[in-house]
């Protein structure tokens, strides 16, 4: 008995054939959906007053801040610099500031952890912060500080020539239960 053989040419025009027939249809693209109506009228936009940023409270540039149990925060002596070849990053413009910790809590805190963290623009650019001991920006305070004493110290963030509002978050970390204090506006 004999094997029916199937050529490849036959092979070839049998599935030539069949898939001429099928049709393949692409997978339609789903539409973006419609940007929300907006009246811009209904919008209550303050732009002299700076938005809530996340937990926190937010204050001035040049405010203060008073915790209920007496702690206060502040910033003051802002200037623009260039970091020295020895500082940590190295030749970058800076904007310096003092952070001010006053201890009226009615005990002696930590501040070892303290620390700040900036954004630059009006969207918010993280940037990072400066290390000159040639020009007193040491970034940090540390030590204890007694109930009536107040400490200060030398922060610098990077922040271009160009760029002029600043937002810093100044976190006082020696209970673990302080809320960051958030200090934003436009700087010289």
């Amino acid at each position: 008995m004999r094997k029916p053989v199937l050529h490849a040419s036959a092979l070839l025009a049998a599935t030539t054939l069949g898939l001429s027939g099928c049709v393949f249809a692409s997978t339609p693209e789903p539409s973006p959906p419609a940007p929300p109506e907006i009246d811009p009228d209904d919008l209550e936009l303050d732009l002299d007053d700076p938005p809530e940023v996340g937990d926190g409270e937010t204050v001035d540039i040049t405010g203060s801040f008073e915790y209920d149990d007496g702690l206060v925060v502040e910033l003051s002596d802002f200037r623009r610099g260039t970091s020295s070849t020895s500082a940590i990053p190295s030749t970058e413009p800076y904007i310096a500031l003092r952070l001010h910790v006053e201890n009226n809590t009615g005990a002696d805190i930590d501040t070892t952890l303290t620390g700040i963290s900036c954004t630059i623009g009006e969207f918010g650019q993280d940037t990072d912060t400066v290390v000159d001991f040639q020009q007193d920006i040491e970034n940090e305070i540390s030590g204890t500080l007694q109930d009536g004493d107040r400490i200060s110290g030398g922060y610098a963030c990077v922040m271009m020539d160009h760029e002029d509002y600043l937002e810093i978050e100044v976190d006082v970390n020696d209970v673990g239960t302080r809320e960051p204090v958030f200090f934003s506006g436009y700087v010289d």
